[in-house]
């Protein structure tokens, strides 16, 4: 099962608490960077920036 990131999130240098979800479910998901490979951890956390920005860039009005 596929979930987004939604808002909420808190995405920090050292730690993800992740707000998961769709339309049935919602689940909260702590990741720290001990609980992954480093390389993981950069990959996860790029992703989430990378989520959240494009949200961010959607909603800002001009």
């Amino acid at each position: 099962m596929a979930l987004r990131l939604l808002e909420d999130s808190t995405i920090w240098p050292g730690l993800l608490i992740l707000r998961l979800g769709d339309d049935d479910k919602l689940q909260w998901v702590t990741v720290l960077p001990d609980s992954v490979t480093g390389a993981d951890w950069r990959a996860l956390s790029l992703a989430c920036r990378a989520i959240a920005a494009r949200a961010e860039i959607k909603t800002r009005t001009l």
